[in-house]
């Protein structure tokens, strides 16, 4: 295969948590696939739009994303981590009490992704419906926290596996309330269309890892059991999902 330059476009809440891993599988993907290929962080989930159109992209994008890379820059889903899913934690400030204020002040990354929707149904699960609540977009993970720990906010949604990437000193001032377990959203290894040719071979790798030397190792840093191909119904259930109307 003649070699070819790529990018591995890597969540960018993933950047403390499993970044070893992320470069792990850099390595091993250049070895199998001939690439010349390079780990960088998302632009984050208010520029994620800045890939589109761009070539040589080897993306891990998030359910939302994933379905808008597909459709508005012609994306190839390759791959998806087996039984890991979106989910989303519903975060308070340690020591405060449920919110009497109405409506009640709730920050996310982004209102373009999946976490919000998730949110709104934990939410409404705690008896907290679409009118009880402002959620308010603050352009990343990191921003709706510090909305929630200044006051700015009562309740943050997050990411679950950006939880694992805040340190020791920041979860001790933050409260889990509850959590999603819907089992619905996931995220996704897409191509640029200009990479087609290696859909295959990628999948092949990707799915052959926890046969190889060491690619054990290498899951273990992502946090992941395996990848699998994704199931074209999954996406079809997902986009449906998406554009159902917001719970009231």
């Amino acid at each position: 295969m003649n070699q070819q330059l790529a990018r591995l476009v890597v969540p960018s809440q993933d950047d403390a948590g499993h970044l070893a891993g992320w470069y792990l599988l850099n390595v091993h993907l250049q070895r199998c696939l001939g690439l010349t290929l390079k780990v960088e962080p998302s632009p984050g989930e208010e520029n994620f739009h800045q890939l589109f159109g761009q070539k040589g992209l080897v993306v891990l994008a998030n359910a939302y994303n994933t379905l808008r890379g597909m459709d508005e820059a012609g994306w190839l889903p390759v791959a998806r981590p087996v039984q890991v899913f979106e989910e989303v934690l519903v975060l308070a400030r340690r020591g405060t009490d449920r919110p009497a204020r109405h409506p009640v002040r709730v920050a996310c990354a982004s209102e373009h992704a999946a976490v919000p929707r998730l949110g709104a149904e934990t939410l409404a699960s705690q008896g907290l419906l679409a009118d009880d609540c402002q959620i308010t977009a603050c352009g990343s993970d990191r921003q709706a926290i510090d909305s929630l720990l200044e006051g700015h906010s009562d309740l943050a949604l997050l990411d679950t596996r950006a939880w694992s990437g805040l340190g020791p000193a920041l979860r001790d001032q933050l409260y889990r309330v509850t959590e999603s377990r819907s089992r619905r959203c996931f995220s996704t290894l897409c191509l640029s269309p200009d990479l087609a040719a290696l859909q295959d071979p990628l999948l092949d790798v990707l799915r052959c890892l926890p046969q190889h030397n060491t690619g054990e190792h290498l899951l273990t840093d992502l946090g992941y059991p395996g990848f699998e191909e994704v199931p074209a119904r999954a996406l079809d259930q997902l986009r449906h999902w998406l554009r159902e109307p917001a719970l009231a």
